[in-house]
């Protein structure tokens, strides 16, 4: 999720590149939505923390209280946003710092629990 269209696009074809099915979202009120719709498990959320309607924290704050939430990825270029979800959440999520490229974004899925 970003309401970056060409920060989106990229990121969708990296993944699609490496094998991983890929829905996109351009603000946090569509992403929770696909969440919500979803018939499949999501197992990956990847989310920008500064988006419109529905930031990036305030979604993650919502997926974190499903019975199985996906692996979080956090990207921000802002440091104080990304300190503040590492102090909330550690461990469930990584940080990822914009900007970043294609090999820090593979390391950040891999890390996740159950990927390769």
């Amino acid at each position: 999720m970003d309401d970056e269209p060409l920060v989106l696009d990229l990121v969708s074809r990296i993944l699609e590149d490496h094998g991983f099915e890929t829905r996109t979202a351009g603000n946090g009120e569509e992403a929770w939505r696909c969440l919500q719709q979803t018939h499949q498990p999501i197992d990956i959320l990847i989310t920008d923390l500064s988006m419109p309607k529905l930031g990036g924290r305030e979604l993650i704050d919502r997926v974190m209280k499903k019975s199985r939430p996906p692996w979080i990825v956090a990207s921000s270029g802002e440091d104080d946003l990304l300190k503040a979800l590492v102090k909330q959440w550690g461990g469930r999520i990584y940080i990822l710092a914009k900007p970043y490229g294609r090999r820090q974004l593979i390391e950040a899925i891999k890390a996740g629990p159950g990927q390769p």
